[in-house]
C-alpha cells in the first residue's frame, strides 16, 4: 500500500509541476515561449548582428555578436542582456506584431551593398528586408520600436 501511494504522490508531483524550461540571466526568469524571433545585420557581413527575441513574458533577450554565415546562429557572442519590458512598452510590440501577422510574408529582393538585412520570425512567417524599405509599415515600426526598447544599443549605421 505504501508504495502505491509512493508512485500516486510521485505522479502528481511530476504531473502537477510546470515542466516550461526557464533560462536564468540577471535574476530574471524567462520562460521559453518566444512571441516572435528579429535578426538584424549588414549585408553579406558577419559581424555586428543583433539578435532579438521577444518573450511571452513581458522579456526581451538581445544579442549582439558574428553570425555563421548563410544561418542563423553566432560564432561569437560579444554581449547578451535579458530586460523586462515595461508593460507599455510590452503591448506596443505585441500591436505591431498583430499588424505583422496580418501581412504576406516578405522576402528580400536584390541583395545591397552597405545595407542592413532583417529578418523577423512571427506566427510561422518569416519577413525579410531590408531596414528602410517598407517605410512606414509594421515591420519599420517594429524595428522602430525594438531599437528604442532595446537592453543592447542597436547601431544600423551606414558605411562611407
Amino acid at each position: 500500500m505504501k508504495y502505491i501511494m509512493s508512485i500516486i504522490l510521485l505522479l502528481i508531483f511530476t504531473l502537477g509541476c510546470d515542466n516550461t524550461p526557464k533560462v536564468e540571466n540577471n535574476n530574471v526568469k524567462v520562460k521559453d515561449t518566444i512571441v516572435f524571433n528579429c535578426l538584424i545585420f549588414p549585408s553579406g557581413v558577419p559581424s555586428e548582428t543583433y539578435s532579438i527575441q521577444l518573450h511571452s513574458e513581458g522579456n526581451m533577450t538581445v544579442k549582439f555578436g558574428e553570425k555563421a554565415i548563410g544561418t542563423k546562429g553566432f560564432t561569437k557572442v560579444y554581449k547578451s542582456e535579458i530586460k523586462t519590458l515595461d508593460k507599455s512598452d510590452y503591448n506596443r510590440l505585441l500591436k505591431l506584431q498583430e499588424g505583422i501577422n496580418g501581412m504576406k510574408e516578405v522576402k528580400r529582393g536584390q541583395l545591397k551593398k552597405g545595407g542592413w538585412e532583417i529578418i523577423i520570425e512571427s506566427n510561422n512567417n518569416i519577413y525579410h528586408f531590408y531596414y528602410g524599405d517598407l517605410k512606414g509599415s509594421f515591420l519599420h515600426e517594429i524595428i522602430n520600436a525594438i531599437k528604442e526598447v532595446s537592453p543592447i544599443e542597436i547601431d544600423i549605421h551606414g558605411w562611407s
